[in-house]
């Protein structure tokens, strides 16, 4: 199964949308409640491992995790790059980091920063929720390149699962955004 890291996991919300197939979410954030966050874990019926600290400096293996996710989470950290560059680090080679995030405000220059990062050979996103949120925000899929020759072991591994990735997302996120 998959193994999964959330970067900004905040109370939780995100854990009733995990596949079944994610054996573990790891989730990272500075400033957690985590007996909230516990009760939202058995609730989701999701294995989730708590750590209490920022994303700049995870202490993770290298090449340990199928997908990396973050929602709204990138415009609030201290070091947006660093934070997306150890994204990149943990994640398995042609695995995905998932991500929704605001593009107005502190989060202007988020695509830029996620689209610098060497690791990612492929970033697709789609920046036309404006009429969703008072904010435009984008919603889009980042893929670790994969070692030549290797066959890719993680979430994402061809353009069609990003595809597919992308899709879900964003029929996840409509339904949300009029209140289903």
């Amino acid at each position: 199964g998959a193994e999964v890291l959330e970067i900004g996991i905040g109370g939780g919300k995100n854990l009733y949308y995990y596949p079944s197939d994610v054996v573990q979410v790891t989730g990272v954030d500075p400033d957690v409640n985590e007996n909230l966050l516990m009760q939202s874990a058995i609730a989701a019926k999701v294995v989730l491992d708590i750590k209490n600290t920022k994303a700049e400096e995870l202490e993770m293996e290298s090449n340990s995790m199928d997908a990396v996710v973050s929602t709204f989470t990138l415009s609030f950290v201290d070091d947006r790059d660093k934070v997306i560059a150890e994204a990149a680090r943990v994640l398995k080679p042609g695995s995905s980091f998932i991500f929704v995030e605001t593009l107005g405000g502190s989060g202007k220059g988020t695509l830029e920063a996620i689209q610098r990062c060497k690791a990612f050979d492929q970033v697709d996103y789609d920046e036309g929720w404006s009429g969703f949120f008072t904010d435009p925000h984008a919603i889009g899929v980042a893929v670790k390149a994969a070692i030549p020759g290797q066959n890719p072991g993680g979430v994402g591994a061809d353009d069609s699962v990003v595809e597919d990735q992308l899709r879900n997302i964003k029929r996840k996120d409509k339904k949300k955004s009029r209140g289903f």
